[in-house]
């Protein structure tokens, strides 16, 4: 049998084929459309579909996958939802987290509430960057379109629907909702109602694993599938990248994207006043009743573009950014400046869309191979800050898995190698998000008994890169300067 997982990302969809051991039969991409101005973040939900729906084409044209294709299942960024309407149109722009648009209209609704209890429930610390804002501000601000909304469902749930047309809501996505009790694993409908939404316009919560049906016929034959294909219950994407890393304790895994995130699982909740006081959610896991969690940054290789779209377009090689240049003449050692690395806010360990990058240390002196460092320098920094914050609640952290694009740059993980001062371990298979779907579907199918035996079996280390004890007693001395900027407490 083969498994399909399809990782929708906030810049494109990924669909890769695994076989029962982990091994990449097929992949296929497609980038979508991306509204960035202003304060404004929005994606365009047919767009999300016809571009998955091109992808799964390009798949299930392979031979070798039609007839043996058993299972998919989706996973997808957080906070971001489709609104529909009863015949499953879409009504409105889907609207990211880092948008801002509804922070006043949030920040009105806070009274109405005490934080404690959104941390005690929900499992994440009050913030607009949750979809919950984003829905009052429909409500409030586009009344027609708000009642012709028949549902809310998060990405992933919304391809679910456009590949069986069964609407279901994932426990990890729905807790991305701040609406969602993730102890209880259902919708705190009085807390939605004391907020002015409407209970009957959110789907019957399943957990991750669960067949929620078969693929519609008229959609197999139209992509050319000659088998029944059951729909399975994926997740967030930060989870499902845990899983995709192994499902290892003590284990962080670093998905190096346009944003940047570090997930990991737990065996019981996070404390609360620790979701409280630093942000970091504590959502349902995919697998034996337990818990992830993550620290992120929402700037990653958004921020490495930025600085080759600004700095360095004259560099370029056929369309192409010159990393190896960059790489190559970057200094030896730390880099004089500190980067407070928030190009597109702040997220962990303070939700802040309104926070910007600062540069420290900058002098005539100054070149672009040091620029780009320090960035690099200061993305790993604040992933350190985060990190020992995590530590001092008891949890313990022995290795980095890092997945994504970013891991193309020895530079990048060398520096993290050192900062962090841990190894890191790069995996057979980038895309762990979509892999950790095709896991899902394995134990979902029957194939492996559990999850951490699909794990053991479909996840593979391919390399590690170390860190070097003199760069990491360097870094530390910088870390100090870093944390006086940055530190909360």
């Amino acid at each position: 049998m083969l498994y399909l997982g399809i990782d929708l990302g906030t810049s494109s969809v990924k669909a890769v084929v695994y076989n029962e051991y982990g091994s990449v039969i097929a992949t296929a991409s497609e980038k979508y459309n991306f509204a960035l101005y202003s304060n404004v973040r929005e994606l365009d939900g047919d767009n999300i579909w016809d571009c998955t729906k091109k992808a799964l084409s390009h798949i299930a044209a392979e031979k070798s996958v039609s007839d043996r294709l058993a299972g998919i299942a989706v996973s997808s960024f957080g906070e971001a939802f489709v609104a529909l309407d009863r015949y499953g149109n879409v009504l409105t722009p889907i609207v990211v987290g880092n948008d801002n648009r509804a922070d006043l209209l949030f920040d009105k609704y806070s009274c109405m509430y005490e934080p404690e209890y959104i941390a005690a429930n929900m499992g994440v610390h009050p913030s607009p960057t949750y979809s919950a804002a984003k829905m009052l501000y429909i409500k409030y601000n586009l009344p027609d379109i708000y009642e012709r909304i028949d549902c809310f469902l998060m990405i992933g749930d919304y391809i679910n629907y456009k590949l069986c047309g069964i609407k279901r809501s994932e426990y990890s996505l729905a807790s991305r909702t701040m609406l969602f009790n993730v102890y209880k694993k259902k919708w705190d409908t009085a807390f939605i109602e004391c907020l002015g939404l409407d209970k009957k316009k959110f789907s019957k919560p399943v957990c991750s694993g669960e067949i929620i049906g078969e693929i519609k016929n008229v959609l197999a034959s139209e992509l050319g599938l000659t088998k029944k294909v059951m729909i399975i219950a994926g997740g967030h994407d930060q989870p499902c990248c845990t899983l995709g890393g192994g499902d290892v304790a003590n284990t962080l895994v670093c998905s190096m994207g346009t944003s940047e995130a570090m997930s990991f699982a737990l065996d019981k909740p996070l404390p609360v006043n620790t979701v409280l006081k630093y942000c970091f959610p504590c959502e349902p896991y995919l697998a034996e009743n337990r818990y992830s969690s993550m620290m992120y940054n929402p700037a990653g290789g958004i921020l490495v573009k930025w600085f080759f779209d600004t700095f360095c377009k004259a560099d370029f090689i056929n369309g192409k950014p010159p990393y190896k240049l960059f790489e190559h003449n970057a200094p030896d050692g730390p880099t004089t400046l500190i980067v407070l690395p928030y190009p597109a806010g702040r997220g962990t360990p303070r939700l802040d869309n309104a926070a910007t990058m600062q540069i420290n240390g900058l002098n005539l002196g100054t070149n672009r191979y040091e620029l780009y460092k320090a960035l690099l320098e200061g993305m790993c920094f604040e992933q350190k800050y985060n990190t020992e914050l995590v530590k001092n609640t008891g949890q313990r952290f022995d290795r980095i898995i890092a997945v994504g694009g970013g891991t193309d740059s020895l530079l990048w993980l060398q520096i993290k190698a050192d900062i962090l001062n841990m190894p890191i371990h790069l995996t057979r298979c980038k895309e762990v998000a979509s892999l950790g779907c095709s896991i899902i579907c394995a134990v979902a199918l029957g194939r492996y008994k559990s999850i951490a035996e699909a794990a053991s079996k479909m996840t593979h280390i391919t390399d590690t890169i170390y860190p070097s004890r003199t760069m990491a007693e360097f870094y530390e001395e910088r870390y100090g300067k870093y944390l006086s900027l940055v530190a909360i407490d």
